[in-house]
């Protein structure tokens, strides 16, 4: 796999920065992910096999519905990881 972003986390929010080849397989991606939205989601169960393939608007919707509570907002994340391609 072969992923062309680095996720920067600043107190800004996040910052995107192109590289060729930077994530070279899903555990790279996975911690670009844990970093960016300051959670490891494999931890709390997602299923984030399609991780590598995620855009920065789905990174930066992801951290927001962290924030929230309430009904569907786990369907919500979870769609979001099982739609990226």
């Amino acid at each position: 796999m072969n992923s062309k972003l680095i996720i920067l986390v600043s107190s800004l929010g996040l910052a995107v920065v192109s590289s060729a080849a930077v994530a070279q397989n899903t555990g790279d991606c996975k911690n670009m992910l844990t970093a960016a939205v300051g959670l490891s989601l494999d931890s709390e169960g997602y299923d984030t096999s399609n991780v590598c393939h995620l855009s920065v608007s789905d990174l930066a919707l992801i951290k927001s519905l962290l924030t929230e509570e309430g009904m569907g907002t786990r369907s919500r994340i979870q769609n979001i990881l099982d739609q990226a391609s």
